[in-house]
């Protein structure tokens, strides 16, 4: 009786462990893209990222721009999208001195690439850019106006 009784309750709390993990509440995505120019020329391969505010839920996201200057923003879990809110926006390219990509296992320190576009907005701690993202307002573009040291 007393295996039998010990067994019923490794099976409970088997069964409470399971039920426990799928219990997460799922936070809705809403798809985030756009367009990033540079003095009216698309900007190939910049960093935009998007990072949460206040109370907006998630991680934030971020996408690399294509030879067109668009982006759509993913999770860093790589769903397409981001949770309703507000962010402050990061659009950051760092080249090379002769244009070229930098090598991205080299540490940016050693790097010998440099920020391409304007401070003001490519540095997370310090840019101006603001979304607010909901479910009418999800399409974002960045003219971005003169060129960063």
């Amino acid at each position: 009786m007393r295996n039998v009784s010990c067994s019923m309750m490794s099976a409970g709390i088997l069964l409470l462990g399971i039920g426990c993990g799928s219990s997460q509440p799922t936070i809705a995505l809403v798809p985030v893209s756009g367009l990033v120019t540079l003095d009216g020329s698309p900007v190939d391969q910049a960093k935009v990222t998007f990072v949460p505010q206040l109370e907006t839920k998630g991680n934030g996201g971020w996408a690399i721009t294509d030879a067109s200057g668009k982006y759509t923003i993913k999770t860093p879990q790589g769903a397409v999208g981001v949770p309703m809110g507000d962010y402050k926006v990061a659009i950051s390219r760092r080249l090379n001195p002769d244009g070229s990509l930098p090598n991205p296992d080299e540490p940016p320190i050693e790097s010998k690439a440099r920020e391409t576009l304007p401070l003001g907005v490519s540095d997370e701690s310090k840019t101006t850019l603001k979304a607010n993202v909901s479910a009418t307002s999800k399409q974002f573009d960045w003219p971005l106006k003169g060129k960063g040291k």
